[in-house]
């Protein structure tokens, strides 16, 4: 096998501040407005050849911009990482790099606000403990509807997933894994020796939600926990209706990835971390420093529980969706994509908008994907009941 897949870091998981309420100096800090302009830096670099420092923040980009093919790509990049919305339309309308960050600083696109009167504020999970918490009340939906049960890259909060909750068919009720938190040698937690996907996996069947049959969506390492979180259900006879897998690294990419790619080789790599940082810009331009290094614990941890993990030779009797971002940055979440069949009995793939992140840049696009194939699968679970 070459090692043409080797230079790309692997994915492992993202982390995303907790969802918080507006306030009323919400607006761009200085700290968040540099970081917004760096990406763009490097983003612009990327698109016209060009080395990140030769970059002008403070020059019109029509003069760096090589013609009008870098200009275009460039656009498409800031689309893809900050997502579609007049934001970004506008910020695209400047003349300057500087000038664009000032626009998309925080609230950066992608980190959801709660206002006052929706749902409260979701809950820090603890030192070793898995649960869920709701995305969508109750309440909103009727007795016995399709529990749609979201799992995040490992550090991830379930404000990840709010947008797209808000997004899906209103008959759902919309959850997502809260994930035990991790020791800070990124090794070992509190409770000793790294806990394996199998271990979380049986904390957050422990405390499912009740009600209608489940539907798992996991993103990136989350898929793992979903695959593991399934196969835990299928041997107590309640196996969930349908899932979906997104963004993660496929069966047959496991060795590859993370025996011989960059991030095994030089995990703390410049050039390694550097290509990180444009893939999780949507989520990295609004962490502190120190935010950002309780991310990298949990990358790293999840890294090694991915490494480690065995889909086992026998698939799952449950109909699977993998969607694939149009963009995907990591090529072999798409080359190797096919493997996801030995997995699973019936599965499916497709596309949508966006790259690695696209459940924070895309959520409307991602939640009407999976709308569509939860709502076949209920249709028809409801016609063999009453048949």
């Amino acid at each position: 096998m070459t090692d043409t897949h080797a230079t790309p870091p692997l994915p492992a998981s993202g982390h995303a501040t907790q969802a918080r309420r507006a306030s009323p100096d919400a607006g761009a800090s200085p700290r968040r407005a540099a970081d917004v302009e760096r990406l763009l830096r490097d983003m612009a670099a990327d698109s016209f050849g060009r080395d990140p420092l030769a970059v002008d923040p403070k020059r019109p980009i029509t003069e760096q911009a090589p013609d009008l093919l870098g200009l275009d790509a460039f656009s498409k990049r800031v689309r893809e990482v900050f997502g579609g919305s007049r934001d970004v339309e506008q910020a695209l309308r400047c003349a300057t790099l500087g000038r664009m960050a000032e626009v998309l600083a925080p609230p950066v696109q992608g980190v959801p606000v709660v206002p006052d009167g929706e749902d409260p504020e979701v809950p820090e999970s603890q030192e070793g403990q898995e649960g869920w918490t709701h995305l969508r009340r109750a309440e909103s939906a009727a007795a016995g509807a399709v529990n749609v049960l979201c799992l995040p890259y490992a550090g991830g909060r379930p404000a990840m997933f709010r947008r797209v909750a808000e997004r899906l068919d209103a008959s759902f009720r919309v959850a997502s894994a809260l994930y035990g938190k991790s020791g800070a040698d990124g090794q070992s937690g509190a409770d000793g020796p790294l806990r394996g996907i199998g271990d979380i996996a049986a904390a957050l069947l422990a405390a499912l939600p009740s009600g209608g049959p489940a539907v798992l969506v996991g993103h990136c390492y989350g898929a793992y926990v979903a695959h593991a979180l399934a196969r835990a259900m299928a041997r107590q006879g309640r196996p969930p209706l349908c899932m979906v897998v997104a963004g993660a690294t496929p069966p047959d990419a496991q060795e590859l990835v993370y025996g011989s790619s960059q991030w095994a080789r030089d995990p703390d790599g410049e050039a390694t971390l550097r290509y990180l940082e444009r893939i999780y810009a949507p989520l990295l331009c609004e962490l502190t420093p120190q935010e950002q290094a309780g991310y990298w614990v949990e990358y790293r941890r999840s890294v090694r529980r991915m490494e480690r993990y065995e889909f086992g030779p026998v698939p799952l009797d449950c109909p699977c969706l993998v969607i694939t971002g149009e963009s995907e940055e990591y090529p072999f979440v798409t080359e190797f994509a096919a493997s996801w069949k030995g997995c699973f009995t019936d599965c499916r793939f497709t596309t949508a908008p966006g790259g690695h992140m696209l459940v924070q840049t895309h959520p409307g696009e991602f939640a009407d994907v999976v709308s569509e194939f939860v709502l076949g699968h209920a249709g028809a679970a409801t016609a063999g009941r009453r048949a």
